[in-house]
C-alpha cells in the first residue's frame, strides 16, 4: 500500500509539472510559430503587408522570439 501511495503521488507530481509547462510554454510558443508561419506564407504570396505586419505581432503578443522580431522589423523598414 505504501508503494502504490509513493506511485500515486510520483504521477501526480509528473503530470502537474508537464501540464505547468504544456499552458505555460507549449500552447504559447506554438500559437507563435503559427502566426509567424502564417504571415510568411502571406509574405511569399505578396499578400498585404498590414496583415502580415498583425499576424506578427500576435506572434510576438504570445511569445517573443528573436527571429520572429528580426522578420517584423524587416517588414517595418520596407
Amino acid at each position: 500500500m505504501k508503494t502504490f501511495l509513493k506511485l500515486v503521488l510520483t504521477m501526480a507530481v509528473i503530470t502537474s509539472i508537464y501540464l505547468i509547462y504544456f499552458f505555460s510554454i507549449g500552447i504559447p510558443k506554438t500559437q507563435a510559430r503559427t502566426y509567424y508561419n502564417k504571415a510568411m506564407e502571406d509574405i511569399s504570396l505578396k499578400h498585404k503587408q498590414d496583415l502580415e505586419k498583425q499576424d506578427l505581432q500576435k506572434a510576438l503578443s504570445y511569445w517573443p522570439e528573436q527571429y520572429i522580431q528580426e522578420a517584423y522589423d524587416k517588414l517595418n523598414i520596407q
